[in-house]
């Protein structure tokens, strides 16, 4: 794999990519995760990559949404809260497809949960991460379903994780708090006292199979979300 900084990389030293890594903490979630040893992160940001590699991982400048490497290039690849930071969907359709094209077994997403904004807002709330500046495109279940159609992922599941109750939880704002803010805090001001309907998250995930085989997950639900409490089995 060619990097940004013109150096070729060997893939077969590596269980699994990373993109988007940021500082490392991904990599090491994931090393758990697929029970595998050794993961690459990629990531654009020279300070990222430098900080991941301080952190004692491996890690590689390189844009990651057009991989300069072998089709079935490594086992897994994971993209944790990454695509939210592209600009627009026919990125994310890139990174996407690029990780399919790359990967043996799985591929694995997460990102923010996004699919309850509108109805927040009716009820003067938000999630902090909802309007982080950071957050170009907001990935939803239509959307990674329309991604993954059109990549051809025929075995695919959705996952809703991380189920949040009512507005008393920390994640949740007051729809006048500013942008780019992190856990309620009493200075955000006071909250509507809502109960939720069960369709407020922490989190999607996108898990895609590449090679068919006994799991636990059920394959078959695609574009319909199935709420988790745990992390599914990726191995």
């Amino acid at each position: 794999m060619r990097t940004l900084d013109g150096h070729s990389i060997d893939l077969d030293d590596y269980d699994f990519l990373d993109l988007g890594a940021s500082h490392g903490d991904s990599l090491t979630w994931a090393r758990r995760a697929l029970s595998v040893a050794r993961g690459l992160g990629v990531d654009s940001s020279p300070a990222k990559v430098a900080a991941a590699l301080a952190a004692g991982h491996d890690c590689v400048r390189a844009d990651a949404t057009a991989l300069d490497a072998p089709d079935g290039s490594v086992d897994h690849v994971v993209m944790s809260h990454f695509l939210e930071h592209l600009p627009d969907a026919t990125a994310v359709e890139r990174a996407l497809r690029g990780a399919v094209r790359l990967a043996r077994r799985s591929v694995v997403v997460r990102g923010p949960w996004f699919e309850a904004d509108t109805w927040l807002r009716t009820r003067g709330l938000k999630l902090y991460w909802s309007d982080w500046t950071g957050h170009r495109c907001h990935v939803d279940r239509t959307l990674l379903a329309c991604v993954l159609d059109a990549v051809d992922c025929h075995d695919y599941a959705l996952f809703a994780r991380g189920r949040v109750d009512d507005a008393s939880s920390p994640v949740v704002l007051p729809i006048d708090a500013p942008p780019d803010q992190h856990d309620y805090v009493a200075s955000h001001g006071p909250k509507p006292d809502v109960r939720f309907a069960g369709n407020v998250y922490r989190e999607i995930w996108a898990v895609v199979r590449i090679v068919p085989g006994r799991s636990p997950l059920r394959w078959s639900v695609r574009r319909r979300l199935v709420p988790i409490d745990t992390v599914p089995r990726l191995a």
